[in-house]
């Protein structure tokens, strides 16, 4: 009897094969070469986790970078876990954020993180995969060159101006602070200066001997210590006035490949979004009939499950949804085998407990005992079947019919020491 395979943490050799069916695919060779000759066009039938892997298998043939855009925040980041289940690449994702300001704020955690993705690009370093949502992207940005001209970089041997330092830093609204607790606060205790810039998940405290900077350390919230020496740093600090007009798709440079997902739910969000503003916060967003005009200067696809009776799809991958399962645990195996006749099937787990417990449970099944069935401990939104590459990856949710839970990753901000006597040379 074959037994199953197992895969941990997206094990990518296990799921390669479904990476070169995609790729073997004639239709897929013909996206590429529009891609490469500069044209765009409407893809039709990829569905569920599919458009991830769609995602994962341009990236390794583009040339400069690919930029993904989502309809909502939620299918973003799962979109981000399914690609990471695909491809080792690095994922970006440009977060939206949850109140809107008339200027940039540094207790923003949420603006932190997009700064950081907008200084990178401003800088000319191009991630691999960006992704993010509609509702992200028309939530205006400084102009690319307000931020460019904003960065600074601090380096171990390098003298400080420490007064210009901290008028730059108010002007952008930092406050003053005993201890450092929250990104946009700063300390300043003799020759140590202490920063917390909302690129950053922990604050940087700088020792000066004069000027001249001796060292730059990580400062872990709890304790008020220093975990990390560094030798350089870089951040932004934006001027509270600058101008908010941008998008993020001002940065990327135009040989960049992008995919749009689900074109008609993309619009539908964006609609429903800004009928939601109230006057004031629609100042801080971009209009969709712009984001459009300038996402025309990209070779961009679209990728639609079913394309409208109206519309023409230039190319057909043929992806299909996974039948749906009733997630009674004595009817599974019956319907596995039922739905799997001659497929390999790939079931992701998001624990190894749970891949243990349904091997067990799956062991008697013709799937398991043929060797066609494959566990990966991992993160899916959803299935999909590759009716050519006789393939089936699904979600152990959708085998029992549970609500995937997604992992949204915040910092938190501890609790910092009372009494800077606590603290020993070195900290």
């Amino acid at each position: 009897m074959e037994t199953a395979e197992f895969g941990v943490g997206g094990d990518l050799e296990l799921l390669r094969p479904i990476m070169e069916r995609l790729q073997a695919h004639r239709e897929f060779c013909r996206i590429v070469e529009c891609f490469r000759s500069g044209n765009g066009g409407q893809i039709d039938g990829v569905v569920g986790a599919g458009a991830a892997l769609f995602a994962a298998a341009i990236a390794e043939v583009a040339p400069r970078g690919v930029f993904v855009v989502l309809p909502s925040a939620r299918s973003a980041l799962g979109f981000c876990d399914d690609f990471q289940l695909f491809s080792a690449v690095a994922v970006t994702h440009f977060p939206r954020l949850d109140r809107i300001q008339a200027h940039l704020s540094p207790d923003d955690e949420i603006a932190g993180e997009r700064l950081k993705i907008l200084r990178t690009l401003a800088c000319h370093d191009i991630p691999p995969v960006v992704v993010t949502s509609i509702e992200a992207l028309v939530q205006a940005v400084p102009a690319p060159n307000d931020v460019r001209n904003s960065v600074i970089s601090i380096e171990v041997g390098n003298s400080l101006e420490v007064s210009q330092l901290l008028k730059t830093l108010g002007e952008w609204g930092f406050r003053s602070v005993p201890t450092v607790a929250m990104p946009g606060e700063f300390s300043l205790r003799g020759g140590i200066l202490d920063i917390f810039s909302p690129e950053w998940s922990s604050p940087l405290r700088i020792e000066l001997f004069g000027d001249q900077i001796e060292s730059l350390r990580r400062v872990d919230l709890e304790t008020q210590r220093s975990v990390e020496r560094l030798e350089r740093v870089t951040f932004a600090a934006l001027n509270r006035q600058c101008d908010l007009s941008a998008t993020l798709i001002d940065y990327l440079p135009e040989d960049v490949w992008v995919i749009l997902v689900q074109p008609d739910a993309i619009d539908e969000t964006a609609r429903e979004y800004f009928q939601k503003l109230d006057p004031e916060a629609d100042r801080g967003h971009v209009p969709m009939s712009q984001i459009w005009v300038k996402c025309e200067r990209f070779s961009a696809v679209e990728l639609w499950d079913l394309m409208p009776e109206s519309g023409a799809a230039s190319f057909h991958l043929g992806m299909k949804t996974v039948e749906r399962f009733s997630g009674q645990i004595d009817r599974i195996q019956s319907e596995l085998d039922a739905g799997s006749e001659g497929d390999t099937v790939y079931v992701v787990c998001p624990t190894r407990a749970e891949i243990a417990r349904l091997d067990e449970l799956l062991r008697n099944t013709k799937t398991h005992r043929e060797g066609r069935l494959r566990f990966v401990e991992g993160r899916l939104t959803a299935g999909f079947r590759l009716p050519e590459g006789q393939l089936i990856v699904l979600g152990s949710h959708e085998l029992l019919q549970r609500t995937p839970r997604q992992m949204v990753p915040r910092r938190v901000a501890s609790r910092p020491i009372g009494d800077f006597l606590d603290l020993r040379v070195g900290d």
